[in-house]
């Protein structure tokens, strides 16, 4: 049986992301300090694309 998608399972979806790559750190900070800082740690920022999911409000 199938359900539709709800907010909490992209929460346990980035979770288990989390999990299974521990060493690829990702932002969602717009400061240039914190992306230098991943820069200097050896950490490349043009090998991956993420794309967030922002589940829309229902109208009730």
């Amino acid at each position: 049986m199938f359900r539709a998608a709800r907010p909490d399972d992209f929460a346990q979806i980035i979770r288990l992301y989390r999990q299974l790559n521990p060493d690829d750190p990702m932002t969602g900070s717009r400061n240039p300090a914190t992306h230098a800082f991943h820069r200097a740690c050896g950490f490349s920022a043009d090998v991956k694309t993420a794309y967030l999911a922002r589940p829309s409000k229902l109208e009730s």
